[in-house]
């Protein structure tokens, strides 16, 4: 799991406290969830087209070592 900041930036954690992605070939799923004031994701319609998440056609491979993952998304 990640979350962008203000900039885009992102750090990836598989565990909590535990950051990194584990080795291997992942699908990736980018929702637009926005924290309300207790941390926890408010509820409104997805932005992103399903193709980005619940129907992901996204995917990553991790390797040893420092890995950057882009995505250029489009939507109509």
């Amino acid at each position: 799991m990640g979350v962008t900041d203000d900039s885009g930036k992102y750090q990836l954690s598989y565990a909590p406290g535990i950051e990194g992605a584990t080795l291997g070939e992942h699908q990736v799923i980018i929702r637009t969830e926005i924290a309300g004031a207790d941390g926890e994701p408010l509820q409104r319609k997805e932005m992103l087209p399903p193709r980005y998440n619940n129907n992901s056609e996204l995917k990553a491979t991790v390797l040893a070592g420092q890995n950057t993952y882009n995505f250029e998304l489009t939507s109509k």
